[in-house]
């Protein structure tokens, strides 16, 4: 059988498939050329007249039964970066006769191991130069070649051609992470020590540790550990389980790391291990853990030190929660710790790693070593007081950290990008508000000083330009500009793009593409939506011709290809026009985006989710939180929180249609506009409010705001279910430690006092009809009390702790639960499943 040298295309492990579409000889004859298909470029042949022709041209007869060792070694031997002890590993690798895999994973560990050792004496530019420089003078054919050996000589050529942008310093890590993934995932292996030994395990586990690059580092500890404790035989002494903690985290498996440092804690008595608990509990978002960990470490290791990014991340966290008080507790600590160990030089780029202990004390000791808080991080974190709408804080933190640290030009940057302070249209708004908060003596030299900086900063970002000719972007004051902060880091890169000139950072189409939906923005907000609309059919016409056609032929049009960033201005324009022709538009550009296999991001769903709402498009809204919360979830990728917001803002619209109550003897056009609003409705949610719970705080391991609690909790309302809000009520209150104000419990509190009437109603009616005079008596009763405002009544007014009046609340969706006969069996499992243990109901006496 006569094939080119391309090879096998089941080499999964090595991803060979990628590189490997076509080969190149040094000249092919145009009637050869000619049987390639020019989309693919892998060779056809038409027949065996063509054999010796095509061995002519560089091509030679293989057997295709060689086998998959043969095709392996052959691509060990191109991606070998060649250095005298790498030669030595493959030779002993050749020598091998089966090759099993677990004599694969000994050869890339120890390259693997090479490779990091040989990034500590050489930079990254000199081991590419290596690299380069023995594979570009290697000729495809060398003189004496004997032809059976041509073959490896033609693949070496193809896969580097293939692979010469990919091959870099860490290639073999790189392999050996993609195998330990493989065979992770691999369900028909169910003992993995048939593939990979435990000894190989640790080994990994030991080496990724040592990865510069974090991501890498990361994925190789998950990779690692997941396979050493899926034996169910081993476990990682403390140390090295708390670097499996961190990959846990990162792939944000919360309760296996919850589990893991909890199972250790009464053994190890040692700080370091408590912070680690602490990253978990702030991780998962369980703050009310945190806070008991975090005074339960101070008791047990002095109050004067907690590691900084632990202490920051808490405030941040306290910050979105609404815990103010909580937050300026935890930055006092942060300011107390400033005070003992001084400030951590910024300017330090020792970076220690990961070091070889000769017992664990000298670990212990490396562990609890004292890490100090450095400025750039310590202006982030007061900058989050502002970014979390406590400007009046953010301003007092500045002004004292003005008034003993002197604020440089590198950190006013810092503080000024954070903010977006090039957004002001008069940086003198800033200064208005600040100056209360530095002290008389020098405040103008300091507010000159900040003015000079202001104003050097917006020339060196070249940002002058656009805030000249796009003003009516910018804002008046602080507060405008923090509640739109994040439409202002979106607008910032395209106003850049737009009135840039050039942009060598940028490929040609991207700067068309964003300078294209600047224009079509303005055409829009002109008025102008005949012009912008013809620019969209050009960009989706674009789209079309260049769809299934070589790469090389893009670039002809005019128009680069049309993008979600396009249609993005046509939504919002249209998702505000409440007329029938805004409606019937928005729905036209929704079905343009689908036509054009356009994928959109969660900006755009969110965009699109809240315009289809507004204009009451139901079946259209539920179709597409469908799709959302269908479509397959990526490593690293969550649903944002302002998404998760609009699909639980579409759920409890819904569910208000579904539950209105209609007269047909009052309004008739209310009547005739709810019944055919619901006949329009097609199609229902695939997920229950439950499970989009349990997704968002779970998978998605969702820190929820305040604005997302009352959300959540008025879709579950609307939907009269009870039974799940009183678990999720718990978790948000309890777990997350998130504050559900009194004016939504009231507002609850009056749709439940209407359904447990309507069932004392019911009980009484049913018990009337059999004559039982004791239950009619004693239902009779409770509605009586309920009447005379005895029980279910507003406790605002009576002057009833936020506390207690939740606590109330709790009691009678549970006396509402107990009427309907709802399983107490089922309550504890919906409560298990949220991770909520049966001490909360007994801290409530439920």
């Amino acid at each position: 059988m006569l094939r080119s040298a391309v090879c096998r295309r089941n080499i999964s492990a090595f991803s060979v498939s990628r590189h490997l579409r076509y080969i190149r000889t040094k000249s092919v004859p145009a009637n050869v050329r000619s049987a390639v298909n020019p989309g693919h470029q892998v060779l056809t042949l038409p027949g065996e007249e063509d054999v010796e022709m095509l061995k002519k041209s560089g091509f030679t007869e293989v057997d295709a039964q060689a086998g998959l060792n043969s095709w392996m070694m052959s691509y060990l031997t191109v991606t070998n970066p060649g250095f005298k002890r790498s030669k030595k590993n493959l030779a002993k690798l050749k020598n091998q006769k089966d090759q099993p895999i677990q004599d694969v994973l000994a050869y890339l560990l120890e390259e693997s191991e090479n490779e990091i050792k040989r990034l500590k004496s050489m930079t990254v530019e000199e081991v590419n130069q290596h690299l380069l420089e023995k594979k570009s003078t290697q000729p495809i054919e060398e003189e004496g070649v004997p032809l059976e050996n041509l073959d490896n000589k033609i693949l070496e050529q193809v896969i580097y051609e293939q692979m010469k942008t990919d091959i870099h310093p860490l290639s073999n890590t790189e392999h050996l992470l993609q195998i330990l993934e493989k065979i992770l995932e691999d369900d028909t292996v169910k003992d993995k020590t048939t593939v990979i030994s435990l000894d190989q395990m640790v080994e990994a586990f030991e080496l990724v540790k040592l990865i510069p690059n974090k991501a890498y580092r990361l994925k190789g500890q998950f990779l690692a550990g997941q396979l050493i404790y899926g034996l169910n035989k081993v476990r990682l002494d403390p140390g090295n389980e708390s670097f499996y903690i961190d990959s846990l985290l990162y792939f944000r498996k919360m309760k296996t790391a919850s589990k893991l440092f909890e199972s250790y804690k009464s053994r190890v008595e040692e700080r370091w291990w408590y912070e680690v608990g602490l990253m978990v509990y702030l991780r998962s978002n369980k703050l009310q853990k945190f806070n008991v960990l975090y005074q339960e470490t101070r008791e047990k290791f002095g109050t004067d030190y907690i590691r900084p990014d632990v202490l920051i991340l808490a405030i941040k966290k306290h910050l979105n929660a609404r815990r103010l008080e909580r937050a300026k507790e935890l930055t006092q600590d942060i300011s107390k710790m400033i005070e003992i160990y001084g400030w951590e030089d910024d300017t330090s780029s020792v970076h220690k790693g990961y070091l070889n202990f000769n017992s664990s004390e000298e670990a212990n000791d490396f562990l609890n070593e004292v890490q100090r808080v450095s400025k750039r991080a310590y202006v982030k974190l007061l900058s989050s007081y502002f970014l979390y709408g406590y400007k009046e804080e953010g301003f007092r933190l500045l002004g004292e950290f003005e008034q003993t640290n002197n604020l440089e030009k590198d950190l006013f940057e810092i503080l000024s990008k954070k903010l977006k302070l090039q957004w002001l249209k008069e940086f003198s708004t800033f200064v208005r508000e600040y100056t209360p908060y530095l002290s008389p003596l020098d405040s103008t030299d300091k507010i000159q000083r900040l003015k000079g900086w202001y104003e050097e900063s917006l020339r060196e970002q070249e940002i002058t330009e656009f805030r000249d000719s796009f003003r009516y972007l910018l804002y008046d004051s602080i507060d405008d500009l923090l509640q739109m902060k994040n439409l202002s880091g979106a607008l910032e890169k395209s106003l850049l793009t737009y009135t840039s000139t050039t942009d060598a950072d940028a490929e040609p189409s991207e700067i068309k593409n964003k300078r294209l939906q600047m224009v079509m923005k303005v055409l829009l907000m002109g008025g102008r939506e005949e012009s912008a609309l013809n620019i969209l059919s050009e960009l989706e016409k674009s789209k079309r011709e260049r769809s299934g056609h070589d790469t090389a032929n893009t670039g002809v049009s005019a128009y680069p290809p049309v993008t979600s960033h396009h249609y993005l201005p046509f939504i919002q324009y249209y998702g505000m026009k409440s007329s029938k022709q805004g409606k019937k538009m928005l729905v036209e550009i929704i079905k343009r985006i689908n036509y054009n296999n356009v994928e959109m991001d969660a900006f755009m769903f969110t965009t699109i989710l809240k315009c289809l709402t507004r204009q009451q498009k139901y079946q259209d809204s539920i179709l597409l939180v469908n799709k959302i919360l269908s479509s397959k979830q990526e490593a690293g990728k969550t649903i944002p929180v302002p998404l998760y917001k609009q699909i639980w803002k579409t759920y409890r619209v819904y569910y208000e249609l579904l539950h209105r109550s209609v007269d047909e003897n009052g309004n008739k056009n209310f009547f005739c506009a709810t019944v055919h609003a619901r006949e329009a409705i097609k199609t229902g949610f695939t997920y229950n409010l439950l499970d989009v719970f349990y997704r968002m705080i779970e998978q998605d391991s969702t820190l929820l705001n305040s604005e997302l609690v009352n959300a959540v909790l008025d879709a579950f309302a609307k939907n009269r279910e009870w039974n799940n809000m009183l678990p999720v009520m718990l978790y948000i209150h309890d777990v997350q430690m998130l504050e559900i104000p009194e004016r939504r419990i009231e507002y609850y509190r009056r749709g439940l006092k209407r359904d447990f009437i309507d069932q004392l109603k019911y009980k009484i009616r049913k018990y009337e009809r059999s004559k039982d005079s004791l239950q009619v008596s004693k239902y009779t009763t409770q509605l009586r009390d309920i009447e005379e405002k005895l029980i279910l009544n507003n406790l605002m007014n009576n002057q009833v702790s936020a506390e207690e009046n939740f606590s109330t609340f709790l009691h009678e969706l549970n006396e509402y639960l107990e009427l309907i006969g709802y399983s107490r069996v089922d309550l504890n499992a919906t409560m298990t499943r949220l991770g909520e243990g049966p001490e909360i109901l007994r801290k409530y006496a439920l």
